[in-house]
């Protein structure tokens, strides 16, 4: 009796170190999942870096109609004062530079003028009191007329413009068109031949634009 109490004892107590080393497989997984390190959150990327994007050549050749890879588009946006101010510079169009030369020009009005402002009022004035014939030999002045005929005609046009404008306004002398060796400078003159330099700005500006349109339709046709 005392040999099988023993060898019942030894079983049992062999027995527990086999139960407690063998644990359930989905245990022993639990285990080993939670002592896998969870990923670090990623950084926070600063507002002053720029964050450069490109879309790869395989995308862009899976997304060609042709099959044909596109080439790498690349964009920079960053949110620094620097670069908006330059994003603003760089989105403005000509009609904005158009409107910043206008509005300069007009708080210049009232500041100094030179000796070429009495010479342009008096070829206003010789091209509108006197024939063609004269407007090469008039001498009353000594800004005589020395440019082209092409602009003496400009000169022309200009002269009925400041007479239907400008000269009803030039009291009480009205010598805005009158050919006189003097220098003459009212108020209503330095204001209109400043307004006639805007008026030729904008001229010259919408010339341009629609050469440029032009050339730009001409090339399309060509290219065809």
């Amino acid at each position: 009796m005392a040999d099988r109490s023993s060898s019942t004892s030894t079983v049992k107590r062999t027995s527990v170190p086999e139960r407690q080393g063998k644990q359930p497989a989905s245990s022993a997984n639990t285990r080993t999942q939670s002592r896998v390190k969870a990923p670090a959150p990623a950084s926070p990327v600063s507002p002053r870096k720029a964050r450069i994007a490109t879309s790869s050549p395989s995308s862009d050749a899976a997304q060609s109609p042709s099959g044909h890879g596109q080439p790498p588009v690349l964009t920079i946006s960053t949110s620094t004062p620097a670069a908006q101010s330059q994003t603003v510079f760089l989105t403005w169009t000509p009609w904005h530079v158009l409107a910043l030369s206008i509005c300069i020009k007009v708080l210049l009005f009232p500041l100094y003028h030179s000796t070429d402002f009495d010479v342009h009022r008096n070829w206003l004035a010789l091209t509108h009191s006197l024939p063609v014939s004269k407007w090469y030999f008039e001498d009353t002045s000594e800004w005589t007329l020395d440019y082209p005929p092409f602009f003496a005609w400009f000169q022309y046009a200009l002269s009925w413009l400041a007479r239907l404008t400008a000269l009803p306004f030039d009291a009480p002398e009205y010598r805005l068109l009158s050919i006189s060796a003097k220098p003459y400078a009212s108020a209503i003159t330095v204001i209109f031949q400043r307004a006639s330099v805007i008026l030729t700005d904008l001229m010259l500006f919408f010339a341009v634009r629609w050469y440029c349109r032009a050339a730009v339709s001409v090339d399309e046709v060509f290219s065809r």
